[in-house]
C-alpha cells in the first residue's frame, strides 16, 4: 500500500492532510473487495492509482463482452498491462453470484477509533514568550488527532475527527470546548431515490474541476494519464485538513440516464476581516488550519461564507456530459489588499459561476473537456485526449486556457500555478513500455502567464 501512495501523491506538503483518507478507502476494498460486475464509474476513481482513460475502458470493456467470470479477465482489457492488474488485484473480486443473499449484507458492518500523539522535543520560540503584549503561542506543543469510523451494512457511514495542533490551546481561550478543529459527517448510499445522501463535512468533485473541485488530488502513475480527472460526485470529508471541504448537506438523484446534484453549504473559514470605506472587508482568507496566537485566535471562523449549486449530468455508455452551476456568497465585501499581483483576483460579496463538461471513450482514444465562467468576468478552459497505440505506446495532448479574470474559490483544474487563473499551455504526455521491466516516460509542458 506505501507503494501505491508514493506512486501517486502529487503534493507531498498535504502527505499528513490528504492521505489518511486515501488509506482509508484503500483499506475498506481490501476487506470488503469491489465486485467488477457492480463497480461504477464513481467506485473506480476512488482507486486513485486508476487513471481516467483505463476506468473508461473497462467500462466498455464490460458494456462489449458482458460480466466478468474471472478477476483475470482484466489482462483483456486496453491500458491494463501487468502492474496495473498486479496493483489492483487486492482490491477487487468476482462475486459468485450477482444477488448475495441479504442475511450476509445484513450481518456486515465494521469500525474503528484511532488516536495519535506528537510532540516536537526542541521547542519553538513561540512557546518561550512571556510578553502578552507579543504574538506568542497559546496552548502547548502537544498535537492530537482522534478519528472515529462506522459503517453499517455498506449502506450508512459516520466519520468523526478531532484535532489539535502545536501551539494551539485546549480547553481555553478560544477552545472551550477542547479541540481546535471538529468534523464530521453521515453518509447515505443506495436508499431509495438517493444514490448518495450526505450531511455534515463533504467534498464535491465534478468534471476537470474548472468549476468545483475540493479534496486533495493525486498522481495518476505516469506523466500520460495525469492531465484527465473524472469527477466523483459528492464523498465524506475524512482527513484532517481544516479547509477546502463543505459544511452542510448534499445529495444525488438517478433517473435512468439523468443524474442529479444539489448541495448547500455554510462555511465558517479563518481570514483577515478589517474596516474600509467604511465597512467590514475581508481581505485575506487562511487555509492552513493554525490558530495558535491571539491574532490567530480572532481571525478563526470570521468569515461567512454560503455556498450553493446544482450538477446535472446525461450519461450513456461511455458519453457523459454535465452542467455545472455554483454561486458562494460571503457576508463582508471580499477584496483582496490593492496590489499588482491581485490586479484581477474577485472582488465582491457573490460569485456565480456556470460551466459545462464531457468526457467521451471512442475505441482506444479517451477525449475530455470542461469549460467554465465566472459572471461577469472571465473564462476557464480545459480538453484534452488520451490515446492508447498498442499494448506498448500510449500518449495524451491537452490545452488549457484560464483567462486572468476567471473567478473561482473551490477549482483545482490542471495547471502550473496554484489557483487557477492567468495561464495558457499546452501539454504532451508519451509513454514507451516495450517490456515489463523498462518503461520510458516524458513529457513536455509549454506554457505562459500572460
Amino acid at each position: 500500500m506505501n507503494a501505491i501512495l508514493n506512486d501517486n501523491i502529487i503534493d507531498e506538503e498535504q502527505i499528513d492532510e490528504e492521505v489518511f483518507g486515501q488509506v482509508e478507502l484503500l483499506e475498506e476494498f481490501r476487506k470488503s473487495r469491489l465486485d467488477l460486475n457492480k463497480a461504477s464509474r464513481i467506485d473506480l476513481d476512488k482507486l486513485f492509482f486508476l487513471s481516467s482513460y483505463k476506468i473508461e475502458q473497462f467500462i466498455a470493456h464490460r458494456e462489449r463482452v458482458g460480466y466478468f467470470t474471472s478477476v483475470y479477465e482484466l489482462q483483456g482489457i486496453k491500458g491494463f498491462d501487468l502492474e496495473t492488474i498486479q496493483t489492483v488485484l487486492p482490491f477487487v473480486k468476482v462475486s459468485e453470484t450477482l444477488n448475495p443473499e441479504f442475511g450476509k449484507i445484513n450481518k456486515e458492518g465494521s469500525g474503528f477509533v484511532l488516536g495519535s500523539y506528537f510532540r516536537q522535543l526542541e521547542e519553538k520560540r513561540g512557546f518561550g514568550i512571556d510578553d502578552p503584549l507579543r504574538s506568542r503561542y497559546l496552548g502547548t506543543p502537544d498535537k492530537f488527532r482522534i478519528r472515529v469510523r462506522q459503517e453499517h451494512r455498506k449502506q450508512y457511514y459516520l466519520t468523526f475527527n478531532a484535532a489539535k495542533d502545536a501551539g494551539e490551546p485546549f480547553f481555553e481561550f478560544a477552545q472551550r470546548y477542547g479541540f481546535d478543529y471538529y468534523s464530521g459527517s453521515i453518509l447515505v448510499k443506495e436508499k431509495g431515490i438517493f444514490k448518495r445522501f450526505i450531511v455534515g463535512d463533504y467534498h464535491i468533485q465534478f468534471g476537470q474541476g474548472l468549476a468545483i473541485w475540493t479534496g486533495g488530488q493525486f498522481g495518476r502513475g505516469n506523466p500520460v494519464l495525469q492531465v484527465a480527472n473524472i469527477g466523483a460526485g459528492i464523498r465524506q470529508h475524512s482527513g484532517m485538513r481544516e479547509s477546502g471541504f463543505l459544511r452542510g448537506m448534499a445529495f444525488t438523484v438517478e433517473k435512468g440516464r439523468f443524474r442529479m446534484t444539489p448541495y448547500a453549504a455554510f462555511n465558517e473559514l479563518t481570514g483577515t476581516i478589517s474596516d474600509k470605506y467604511g465597512r467590514r472587508v475581508v481581505s485575506s482568507i487562511n487555509k492552513s488550519g493554525l490558530h495558535r496566537t491571539p491574532s490567530e485566535q480572532r481571525n478563526k471562523n470570521a468569515v461567512k461564507q454560503w455556498v450553493y449549486g446544482l450538477n446535472s449530468e446525461y450519461e450513456k455508455q461511455s458519453f457523459r456530459l454535465g452542467l455545472n452551476y455554483l454561486s458562494t456568497h460571503f457576508k463582508d465585501y471580499f477584496s483582496p489588499p490593492d496590489r499588482e499581483y491581485n490586479a484581477y483576483r474577485f472582488r465582491g460579496k457573490q460569485l456565480q459561476q456556470g460551466g459545462a463538461s464531457a468526457h467521451l471513450n471512442w475505441r482506444n482514444v479517451f477525449m475530455f473537456g470542461e469549460s467554465a465562467h465566472s459572471l461577469n468576468a472571465g473564462w476557464g478552459h480545459s480538453y484534452g485526449a488520451i490515446a492508447s497505440w498498442g499494448s506498448k505506446f500510449s500518449s495524451s495532448i491537452a490545452y488549457r486556457n484560464y483567462q486572468s479574470d476567471y473567478h473561482q474559490f473551490y477549482a483545482q483544474g490542471y495547471g502550473r500555478l496554484s489557483t487557477l487563473g492567468n495561464e495558457e499551455g499546452i501539454y504532451l504526455g508519451l509513454l514507451y513500455h516495450p517490456s515489463r521491466r523498462w518503461e520510458w516516460a516524458n513529457s513536455f509542458d509549454i506554457h505562459q502567464f500572460p
